[in-house]
C-alpha cells in the first residue's frame, strides 16, 4: 500500500491513480521508485515538475508498522513552486551581475578629489 499525505491510501498496483492525484507530479517513476525504497529501505527524495509552473518535492520512505514490519511506502509531496521561482530569479540576477562584472561595468570608478587649497601665508 502507498500512503499519501495525511490519509489517502492507494493500493501499490494503482500507481497511475497516485500520479493523477498529484497533478501529474510523480508520473511514471512512482512505482519504480517505491519498489526501490521497499527493497533498499533507503528513503528517496527528488523535485519534480508538474503541470503549469508548479514543482513538488517528493519524499519516499519505508512505512514501518507498530510491529516493526515494513508494510509499504510513505510518499510526501510538498509544493516547492515558490522556492523554485525564487531560485530562477536569483539565478537570473546572478547571471546579469556576472555579465556586468565581466564587462567592467561593476568596477569602481575613481573618484575625482579636489586638492585642498594652499593656505595663504600672512606677510611678515
Amino acid at each position: 500500500m502507498l500512503v499519501i499525505g495525511l490519509g489517502d491510501v492507494v493500493e501499490s498496483d494503482e500507481a497511475l491513480v497516485l500520479a493523477n492525484r498529484t497533478d501529474d507530479a510523480v508520473r511514471p517513476n512512482v512505482a519504480q521508485d517505491a519498489q526501490e525504497v521497499l527493497h533498499s529501505l533507503v528513503p528517496k527524495e527528488r523535485e519534480v515538475p508538474a503541470s503549469g509552473k508548479r514543482f513538488f518535492r517528493v519524499r519516499m520512505m519505508p512505512y514501518r508498522t507498530s510491529n516493526n514490519r515494513i508494510d509499504g511506502v510513505v510518499i510526501t509531496l510538498s509544493d516547492v513552486s515558490a522556492a523554485k521561482l525564487l531560485e530562477k530569479r536569483l539565478t537570473a540576477a546572478l547571471s546579469v551581475s556576472e555579465q556586468r562584472a565581466g564587462d567592467g561595468a561593476a568596477e569602481p570608478r575613481p573618484v575625482a578629489r579636489k586638492r585642498p587649497a594652499k593656505a595663504k601665508r600672512a606677510p611678515g
